[in-house]
C-alpha cells in the first residue's frame, strides 16, 4: 500500500538523503508482484513430485507449509 503511513515516513526519510522520483515509487507494486512471481516459481520447483517413501516426517510438514505459501501467492495473482 503506497499510502501506508509507515511507508510514507520511510520514503520521506529516504528522500531526505537520496533523490527518488515519484515514477519510481509508482513502480514498487510491479516489483513486488515480480518478486511474488519469482518466489512462486521457486516454491513450485521445490515442490516437484518426489518419492514419498524416502521422505522424512519433517519434510512432509515443510511441503505443506510451502504449498500454503503458494496458495497465498496464487490468490494474490488473481487480484
Amino acid at each position: 500500500d503506497l499510502q501506508n503511513p509507515s511507508f510514507l515516513h520511510f520514503i520521506e526519510g529516504y528522500r531526505s538523503v537520496r533523490s527518488l522520483p515519484q515514477a519510481e515509487i509508482e513502480r514498487i507494486p510491479l516489483f513486488l508482484r515480480l518478486d511474488a512471481l519469482v518466489t512462486f516459481a521457486r516454491l513450485q520447483r521445490a515442490l516437484t513430485p518426489v518419492n514419498p517413501d524416502g521422505e522424512l516426517v519433517w519434510m512432509a510438514g515443510l511441503r505443506k507449509k510451502l504449498a500454503a505459501k503458494m496458495d497465498v501467492h496464487r490468490e494474490a495473482f488473481a487480484k
